[in-house]
């Protein structure tokens, strides 16, 4: 027979699952929902994001990876992304046989207008919070964050850690 606190604990895990479903399934609909104003889909949006943090351009293979799709789906992407001037294939400079992929000004300007309506949306949700509360929320939201990177492996960790900065928080 289980305890209260073992019980409690099950039930929070239950209700955290949840949360976190509808969270993740809430965030894809309306990230697809705003770059559908933009005339972008969520695939183009993840490889404009890796082309803004590449200067030099990325291969299509390393494309591919950052945005977790199969090279035959990035080579479809990046057409539709090239076709709207969004992004660019130049030879590699090392490899005249490969092509390097980067992210044009119209690319970027359009990053920076998506950006700004997800800060602007953000503010308004998060503003409904008190100051300490949005501060507890994230310090909390790191902590499972931190713990759930961690179960997943230290090499996992020290990717997110890479990639991720968040400023004012300390999860420890």
């Amino acid at each position: 027979m289980a305890s209260a606190q073992e019980e409690d604990l099950i039930t929070d895990v239950e209700v955290l699952q949840q949360i976190i479903l509808r969270l993740s399934w809430a965030s894809q609909r309306r990230l697809a929902h705003e770059l559908e104003a933009f005339g972008l889909t969520v695939p183009q949006y993840m490889t404009l994001r890796a082309l803004l943090n590449s200067p030099n351009g990325c291969s299509m293979s390393e494309l591919a990876a950052a945005s977790l799709e199969v090279s035959a789906t990035m080579t479809g992407i990046i057409d539709r992304l090239a076709e709207r001037d969004l992004a660019v294939r130049q030879r590699d400079p090392g490899d005249r046989r490969a092509l390097r992929i980067s992210i044009t000004s119209q690319g970027g300007t359009l990053l920076q207008q998506i950006e700004r309506q997800q800060k602007a949306r953000m503010q308004r949700i998060f503003g409904e919070l008190a100051p300490e509360e949005r501060k507890q929320l994230l310090r909390l939201i790191s902590l499972y964050l931190k713990a759930t990177l961690s179960e997943m492996g230290s090499e996992l960790e020290q990717e997110e850690s890479q990639e991720s900065n968040y400023p004012g928080l300390d999860a420890g």
